[in-house]
């Protein structure tokens, strides 16, 4: 089953080669150039920060946050996330 990750980088890390690698865990969709939302099938955070960082992990600060199956989310944004979010919800992919 697909999971949602965020994943927010760190203002000193090297966002495009992380991006890069964020993009080849699934769909993703990135929110103020930094947060970046991933639909994957990896079982857990750690999976994900493992798969983007390798053994750089001394020089990228990031944070993953698994969001689990039954997401709750809220704020002001553009129109566009809220129906990414919605569409890789658990209730909508299967």
């Amino acid at each position: 089953m697909r999971k949602i990750y965020l994943i927010i980088l760190g203002p000193s890390s090297d966002k495009d080669l992380l991006i890069q690698r964020i993009k080849t865990l699934g769909d993703t969709y990135i929110v103020f150039g930094n947060n970046i939302f991933v639909s994957s099938f990896y079982d857990s955070a750690k999976d994900v920060y493992n798969a983007i960082i390798g053994e750089a992990a001394e020089q990228q600060a990031s944070v993953v946050l698994d969001l689990g199956t039954n997401p709750g989310y809220w704020g002001y944004t553009k129109r566009e996330l809220w129906s990414w979010l919605n569409s890789h919800s658990s209730d909508a992919v299967q």
